[in-house]
């Protein structure tokens, strides 16, 4: 089913969708400053790529950041010490993450604005290397 710009455009807390023409801009945020990789923005980022490739309206989508990096290195997350039923959270939000940035079927530029630093996972990265184009 289809979505529109209007139903999704402000319902994700840690992205700033603005569009135009067509092209959709989306700029990653933690309170409008450096993204900072966690829980919060793994599981909405998989709902966002579904609503962004479920849009019709979209002909090119740029992704980019705020602040001097694309992602802020992540706080320390404890993940030792998660519980099994935790990491099958983090596992089906993945999953649902990577394939949604992949359904995601019009040109996509990455305008990574500063340096990704290693995640204690793989996500925060794939941001900034799965786009059609990366500058």
């Amino acid at each position: 089913m289809a979505v529109k710009f209007g139903e999704y455009a402000n319902r994700y807390q840690h992205a700033k969708l603005e569009r135009r023409d067509g092209i959709l801009q989306v700029t990653l945020h933690s309170d409008g400053k450096e993204l900072e990789w966690g829980g919060a923005p793994h599981e909405e980022f998989s709902f966002l790529f579904a609503d962004i490739a479920r849009d019709y309206e979209n002909k090119v989508v740029i992704l980019t950041g705020t602040g001097e990096s694309f992602c802020a290195n992540p706080p320390p997350t404890g993940s030792a010490s998660l519980k099994s039923s935790a990491w099958d959270r983090v596992y089906n939000e993945g999953k649902h993450l990577l394939m949604n940035h992949l359904n995601i079927e019009v040109p996509m530029i990455a305008a990574v604005n500063g340096p990704v630093p290693p995640p204690s996972g793989s996500s925060n990265r794939s941001l900034a290397l799965n786009p059609s184009l990366r500058r």
